[in-house]
């Protein structure tokens, strides 16, 4: 098994908004290298303090400031932000080398990915994230609506950082004309008002919540549907999400 915590070097993202060079990205969720189809999902990290300018949600760590990080345990070698508001899915062949393991701060990192998925904010229809992204389904821009198999998405960022429109972190909503649900998978109901006003040719669909990830909003978010989710929904998808990253 791989845990949370876990320093790896991811190799370089093929998305024309991903990351050119093989960089330290934190394991996020336990995921199983025996399974040939599993997925690991990380926390981007960068020395760069640019989304956290934005108000992202971060965690600073600085290995000289523990004494296992000093040993080089923790897979850091300077300061360097912690970003759970920039989630990216990696295939267990995609992992290339670990690194090291965040130890005693994976509590606070658990705690910046909370914040970072906006948990008990609402939706841009109601409660905190009122007038956010929160809650909406997009439509993505055509490479990467191929690369996931499906044109929209739910936008479930917190709401301060959503509206900066910068990386929103994003569900897939897939057509269950074409695709069956697996497990962590979110049915929608029959009848539910949002979906057949704003997306009437999705007779059946689901949210693909374990291939959670997070979209750059410039280019690869082309317009917002005008759907947005209502609170049963947002709230069973924040359940469903607590469990797969084991909150």
């Amino acid at each position: 098994m791989r845990y949370p915590g876990e320093v790896w070097f991811l190799p370089p993202d093929a998305r024309e908004e991903g990351d050119p060079k093989p960089r330290r990205h934190v394991l996020l969720n336990a995921c199983d290298e025996a399974d040939p189809d599993g997925v690991g999902v990380f926390a981007f990290a960068s020395t760069q303090f640019t989304e956290a300018s934005f108000g992202a949600a971060y965690l600073l760590f600085d290995p000289a400031a523990t004494s296992y990080g000093q040993r080089g345990n923790a897979g850091f070698t300077r300061a360097t932000y912690i970003y759970p508001c920039r989630l990216v899915p990696a295939a267990i062949t995609d992992f290339q080398r670990m690194m090291g393991r965040l130890i005693d701060e994976i509590t606070e990192v658990r705690l910046r990915l909370r914040q970072a998925l906006g948990f008990g904010m609402g939706t841009a229809s109601s409660g905190l994230a009122r007038g956010s992204w929160r809650g909406r389904i997009v439509q993505l821009a055509g490479l990467l609506a191929a690369e996931i198999d499906s044109q929209y998405a739910l936008v479930v960022t917190e709401a301060g950082y959503s509206n900066h429109q910068r990386y929103q972190t994003v569900i897939p909503l897939l057509d269950g004309g074409e695709w069956s649900p697996g497990p962590g998978d979110i049915v929608i109901p029959a009848g539910a008002a949002w979906i057949e006003r704003a997306l009437p040719e999705l007779e059946s669909a689901f949210l693909a919540v374990p291939e959670v990830f997070s979209a750059f909003h410039p280019s690869e978010i082309v317009r917002d549907t005008g759907a947005v989710v209502d609170e049963p929904l947002i709230e069973e998808v924040e359940d469903t999400l607590r469990t797969f990253f084991g909150l």
